[in-house]
């Protein structure tokens, strides 16, 4: 593979206005002396490349967009204006490029730095701008800002942003969101041991990556190596990675997202879905799940996919999850604090394809209690779920674009979403259970789920759905139809 599809080892996945400048434009038609004149002013107004800076830096702090549009247009009139000077061999040409471009490097630094900054107070911006004393206006009004009174109001926004967001780290972390990977590695990760057998400790899996009705060899090769424990007793939450396992990643990976590296196990309840304090057994269930990942070594390597499609080549061979923690005592009350030292890997090869997604936490907390068969049955229907959610919104973004009648067909079929009990039993790995089981154990609680996610308290998450076939006189197999939003 050559060097260029390599990724980085570890990768899982209206300008200003300027007399001055201004004024060199008609350069030609003037007298050499003139042009001398000319030329030895512009010189001194630019060799103070500090001055310049200073300057240039409060228009960046103050509106950092415009000096895009002034950067380049002095730097095309500099470089237009020497070369005529320079043509006139009894002219001294201006001494200005090095100069200038230097000083411009560093102010399009900064801007990148402050570019960045608005990104993130965004947020906070939007928040503030709620207050009546800006009187309904956007990020965008004030940021076009035409007269000392609106800049006046920009800068008041950003100050009070910044400090909004300075009081905001302070804050325990409150997760409203939850990344979900969709991408087909962590879809089939945790079916690869239904019941694993004692002592299988360590397994190799090569993933068919083909897109779908293609052969052209795309595998992926991933290898697992648990950590053996002690002696005998190793009990099956170490000897696979589960759907329990993902929900928390996912957790994680939405807190780093957030800039967070160093939260309660409280807060990991949270993000999973759970609601006030976690209970003694969830702790430990939390705390057994974290040891594990810690312990087990992962190794991705999409090789062949990376020829096949032209992506990146991921080779990391590393901790599924490495961590530190350290309890504290609060009130009398002991705290466990976890500091994640690298963005969970399975997490990020699904965000390098884009498939890695947010969902709202109030469409977790779903009713029934948090166990790794709930988890099991959701994560197939929100998996399904999620991308027919994508696949509609690309159709609806086409149709905005350029209507179409043939389109506008396709978007009403794409509303409805059709998964297959047998489907679903197969994905969940109990397709072999006694139908009985199955019913109690897996169509009513995915029934359930559903009915919730088209509930106002999950946000109405789907518009509806309804079962169909729910007799065995039926000829068609049980299925779940659900309306999209």
């Amino acid at each position: 593979m050559s060097e260029d599809k390599k990724n980085r080892p570890g990768d899982p996945g209206a300008p200003g206005t300027d007399p001055a400048r201004d004024d060199l434009a008609p350069v030609e038609e003037e007298g050499a002396e003139e042009i001398q004149r000319k030329a030895e002013d512009a010189e001194k107004a630019f060799n103070n490349a500090a001055e310049l800076t200073k300057a240039a830096e409060k228009v960046i702090e103050a509106k950092g967009a415009a000096v895009y549009k002034t950067t380049s247009e002095m730097i095309r009139l500099l470089e237009k204006q020497e070369t005529k000077i320079g043509g006139l061999s009894h002219i001294k040409p201006l001494n200005l490029p090095d100069t200038v471009k230097e000083v411009f490097q560093v102010l399009l630094e900064k801007l990148a730095v402050f570019t960045k900054e608005l990104e993130e107070l965004e947020p906070y911006i939007e928040e503030e701008l709620q207050k009546p004393e800006y009187g309904g206006k956007t990020l965008d009004d004030l940021f076009d800002y035409k007269t000392p009174e609106e800049e006046s109001l920009f800068n008041k926004a950003l100050e009070a942003a910044r400090e909004a967001r300075r009081r905001n780290i302070k804050k325990p972390y409150r997760p409203t969101t939850t990344n979900f990977p969709v991408d087909r590695v962590n879809l089939l990760l945790p079916t690869i041991f239904d019941q694993p057998a004692d002592g299988q400790l360590t397994f190799v899996e090569t993933f068919d990556m083909n897109k779908s009705g293609h052969d052209d060899g795309a595998t992926l090769f991933l290898s697992v190596l648990f950590e053996a424990g002690e002696g005998e007793n190793v009990s099956a939450i170490a000897r696979r990675i589960d759907h329990t396992d993902i929900r928390i990643m996912g957790a994680i990976s939405a807190a780093m997202d957030e800039g967070r590296t160093v939260f309660s196990l409280r807060t990991i309840w949270h993000a999973l879905g759970g609601k006030g304090a976690p209970p003694k057994s969830q702790r430990e269930k939390i705390k057994k799940h974290m040891d594990k990942m810690r312990r087990t070594i992962i190794v991705i390597d999409n090789e062949k996919e990376a020829e096949v499609y032209n992506y990146y080549w991921t080779n990391y061979n590393g901790l599924l999850l490495p961590w530190e923690s350290a309890d504290e005592v609060k009130n009398g009350q002991a705290e466990t604090y976890f500091h994640i030292l690298r963005y969970p890997p399975l997490m990020e090869f699904a965000k390098r394809r884009n498939q890695l997604t947010k969902i709202p936490l109030k469409v977790l907390q779903s009713p029934g209690s948090n166990t790794e068969r709930k988890y099991q049955i959701e994560d197939y229907l929100l998996y399904r779920i999620v991308r027919a959610k994508a696949d509609l919104a690309k159709i609806e973004e086409q149709q905005e674009k350029h209507y179409t009648k043939e389109r506008a067909g396709k978007i009403k079929e794409k509303r409805k979403l059709t998964i297959l009990f047998t489907t679903l039993l197969e994905r969940t790995g109990h397709a072999s259970a006694r139908p009985s089981w199955q019913k109690r154990n897996i169509l009513d609680p995915a029934e359930e789920l559903l009915n919730f996610y088209a509930s106002d308290e999950a946000g109405n998450y789907i518009k509806a759905v309804r079962k169909e076939g729910a007799t065995k006189a039926d000829k068609d197999p049980v299925k779940f139809v659900i309306t999209l939003k």
